[in-house]
């Protein structure tokens, strides 16, 4: 359970004097995604706003920016997703689907795009989080309206995992499609779908032995723009997007026994909620972390939350601009980075309790005395 008495200790844990204070990273243009495989070494994802238009993977290195690979524009728009990946020592991979291929770069020869052939209905990816590259692609089954078929692609090959009937419109980009690997190694995949009556579901399909156990999530029916979910050993933690003025809503569960998930309201988070910007979820144990930008203030904010409840939200940013990319999150053995863009794209790291320690720093400058009563 969080503890909600957590700022006390840790204003004594963390003196003032490491506030852990943004930082800029050197200067990048258009940056799409960025992840920390070191304490000052960085991997970005560079290019278009549309990701098929291409993209450039760069590292930086302390003050030095230096090109890794260059992906030219897919050739074909009808599958969508990618993803940049951190691993484990320092590791890390991305990730994208063109036309009728899912193209790995791998770090250890990020010059080699391993290139992998899907089926040619593919219509999107989400990525695995881990060390191995690893994707879920999703595709329309031959000769069926409503039933899709989901493969695990990685660069030695793509197997099939099981076909499922969607129940309503669903999309295929990051915010509405995650996939994850459980660990009984099963593969879990969250979708947001719309029936056509303004009735959004948000599902969860557990894919075992070539079989799916389907389930709705138990989140109020309501016009969701967003989905978003983590997972860990304890379990999967996920966040559901309300429009302008709704906030978000989240909750953590077993896989097994979604039927028992509760949903908890954000409070913090109801100003009008930057669609387009989206938010971002890492697991953190048996807690989960998630940011977001609001439009009202461009403030970006920060929440956390597990099986019994959730944080209000506390402020990590005044300001961000969406246009470049979303807040990011990243967890590491330090704590957790927060991204975001403002000119550039900046990090803050934060230790693990993030939310208890931005209430306690908040605690502390109001009381201007250096300790809490």
């Amino acid at each position: 359970m969080i503890d909600l008495l957590l700022a006390a200790t840790l204003v004594t844990t963390f003196p003032i004097e490491h506030l852990h204070d943004p930082r800029p990273l050197p200067a990048a243009a258009s940056v799409r995604d960025v992840i920390a495989t070191g304490a000052d070494d960085f991997i970005l994802a560079t290019g278009p706003d549309d990701e098929l238009d291409g993209r450039t993977l760069m590292r930086v290195s302390g003050q030095r920016v230096t090109p890794l690979v260059a992906l030219a524009p897919a050739r074909s728009g009808i599958c969508r997703g990618s993803g940049l990946v951190a691993g484990e020592e320092g590791r890390w991979w991305y990730a994208r689907c063109n036309h009728e291929e899912v193209e790995f770069v791998p770090s250890g020869a990020p010059s080699q795009v391993v290139r992998v052939p899907v089926g040619e209905q593919s219509v999107g990816l989400a990525p695995i989080r881990g060390s191995d590259p690893a994707v879920v692609v999703v595709s329309h089954v031959p000769s069926s309206e409503l039933m899709m078929r989901a493969e695990l692609v990685t660069p030695s090959g793509a197997q099939m995992i099981g076909d499922f009937r969607r129940s309503g419109h669903l999309g295929f980009g990051p915010w509405t499609m995650q996939a994850h690997r459980l660990k009984d190694d099963a593969i879990a995949l969250v979708t947001l779908e719309e029936d056509g009556h303004s009735d959004y579901r948000v599902m969860l399909r557990v894919f075992r032995d070539g079989e799916a156990t389907e389930s709705r999530l138990p989140f109020e029916t309501n016009r969701y723009v967003a989905v978003l979910s983590a997972a860990s050993e304890h379990g999967l933690g996920v966040v559901a997007v309300l429009p302008s003025g709704g906030g978000l809503v989240a909750m953590a569960f077993d896989p097994n026994e979604p039927q028992n998930a509760k949903p908890f309201e954000i409070d913090g988070s109801d100003a009008q909620m930057v669609a387009r910007a989206g938010a971002a979820i890492v697991p953190l144990g048996e807690r989960f972390a998630v940011t977001w930008a609001n439009a009202n203030d461009r403030s970006v904010r920060l929440s956390e939350f597990d099986r019994t409840m959730a944080l209000p939200a506390v402020h990590v940013a005044a300001e961000a601009d969406v246009r470049m990319h979303a807040p990011l999150l990243q967890a590491h053995e330090e704590g957790m980075s927060v991204f975001w863009s403002l000119g550039t794209t900046r990090q803050r790291v934060l230790p693990t309790e993030a939310a208890g320690y931005l209430l306690a720093v908040e605690l502390w400058r109001r009381l201007g005395s250096g300790a809490v009563p």
